[in-house]
């Protein structure tokens, strides 16, 4: 455990000797009982309302990782997510690449369908990427214990993983609906399927400029952390509240566009559930 001395030398100038001093002394520990200092709640409660008011977000931020460090409070980090979307994203890589290696051995015409799912999948890859490299920036760990050089970095990133999920989603979508189209050409439903895939665009465009546009400027994004910045971005609550629940419903909907098409199939009705079981799912 360092000490309480060199723990003070390392706090930012804002928040030395006068926060610490005067929430020891509103205490009833010794200067010299550290054990005490570390484990009373109300002194760290005192110095950080005490920081707060005199500090920077950068300086509160170094401030907490060198009080923290030595009573002994480690930072969260959950990098659990990284194996998980490198296995994910290897089994869709193989897939699609099944799929196009399908298209070419049974003489089947390269369409739209495979060139948006390919598409998607360059894009999803590209996510998967980029959160691998935020990681070794600290991206899944408590921001206090990430270096504040980092923090603007990984914002930026983030910023970016969000452009990429909207696009791939809007890609995805798109491969699935032409997809629908090229199996039931023929179909009565087909214009309905056409319409589907341009409300598609319609729904993934202005969120997709949305996501890019959101703060003005464009950089305050990734620089309105610090409070040193000037800016302002659209309510990030209500754009995910509606990034989520808009394209949950439409995806309900092209779940079911096929339904009709595969309803009017001469197969008994255990065969249509099963073909429209399939679509669901994917594994078409």
């Amino acid at each position: 455990m360092a000490s309480l001395a060199n723990s003070a030398a390392l706090l930012p100038p804002c928040a030395k000797l006068a926060c610490l001093n005067t929430a020891i002394s509103n205490s009833n520990c010794p200067p010299t009982d550290q054990a005490c200092i570390y484990s009373t709640g109300a002194i760290n409660n005192n110095a950080t309302l005490c920081i707060k008011a005199a500090c920077t977000v950068r300086e509160l931020l170094v401030a907490q990782n060198v009080t923290n460090r030595p009573c002994g409070v480690e930072p969260a980090v959950n990098s659990t997510y990284v194996p998980i979307m490198i296995a994910f994203i290897t089994l869709a890589a193989v897939a699609v690449s099944l799929q196009l290696l399908a298209r070419v051995l049974t003489d089947m015409p390269i369409w739209w369908d495979d060139g948006a799912n390919c598409t998607s999948m360059v894009t999803c890859i590209a996510y998967t990427v980029t959160m691998v490299q935020l990681k070794s920036g600290g991206f899944g760990t408590d921001i206090w214990a990430i270096p504040t050089e980092n923090i603007t970095s990984q914002l930026k990133g983030y910023y970016i993983l969000g452009i990429l999920y909207v696009v791939a989603c809007v890609l995805f979508r798109a491969s699935i609906i032409l997809y629908y189209i090229r199996v039931f050409r023929g179909s009565q439903s087909k214009q309905l399927m056409w319409n589907t895939l341009v409300v598609n665009f319609l729904i993934g465009l202005p969120f997709t400029t949305v996501s890019v546009f959101r703060c003005r400027p464009i950089s305050y994004a990734w620089l309105q952390w610090d409070g040193q910045h000037t800016g302002y971005c659209v309510n990030d609550k209500i754009f995910t509240w509606l990034g989520f629940m808009i394209p949950l419903v439409f995806d309900f909907w092209v779940l079911i566009v096929p339904l009709p098409s595969i309803m009017k199939l001469q197969l008994s009705l255990k065969r249509k559930i099963l073909i429209f079981i399939m679509f669901s799912t994917g594994l078409s």
